[in-house]
């Protein structure tokens, strides 16, 4: 039978936990903001539309692409 070092494996299993606390400390909401820049531009360049909601949230919406001649 073959056995797996402990010390690997406990090694390996923190090596994963403190790079998944470093990367989620460091991301400083890099995903969410570019989520808002593609909005933007989408907006700026016709494909998205804007919307108020009732409690002054903005609000994009896409567009359907497919009427304006894009596949």
């Amino acid at each position: 039978m073959h056995y797996v070092n402990r010390g690997f494996l406990a090694g390996t299993f923190f090596g994963i936990v403190l790079l998944a606390i470093v990367v989620y400390f460091t991301s400083n909401g890099t995903y969410e903001q570019g989520v808002k820049d593609t909005h933007k531009e989408a907006y700026k360049h016709g494909l998205m539309v804007k919307e108020i909601s009732k409690d002054d949230a903005v609000i994009y919406r896409w567009i359907e692409t497919h009427k304006l001649g894009y596949e």
